[in-house]
């Protein structure tokens, strides 16, 4: 099997070919109900003029997590692996090899 080389594809795709735009996996309701945040930081920067005004951001729904900050149910995990990894038909990350090199 060739060797593929994943490549990002700007910062609105998970991945070349996904079904989903990241704006439209964080404003899906199911984000914020399950507490999914996503680049908290740009509220607080949208007036640097090198920050894009479309830039997606959403805060994430403390009441979705405990006194340690750990997600009171399954609700994120199970939200995040259905939109923010890729099929097993795309990639099969159990066949991904990797290679750690020392300097």
């Amino acid at each position: 099997m060739a060797k593929q080389k994943l490549m990002v594809h700007g910062w609105d795709r998970i991945f070349k070919g996904s079904k989903r735009t990241i704006r439209d996996i964080i404003n899906d309701p199911k984000a914020r109900e399950c507490g999914l945040g996503y680049e908290e930081w740009v509220k607080n920067f949208l007036d640097r003029s090198d920050i894009p005004k479309d830039k997606p951001w959403l805060l994430h729904n403390e009441n979705c997590y405990d006194e340690y900050q750990f997600s009171k149910t399954d609700g994120l995990k199970c939200f995040i692996k259905e939109n923010f990894f890729l099929p097993k038909e795309v990639l099969d990350y159990e066949k991904v090899e990797v290679v750690f090199k020392k300097k």
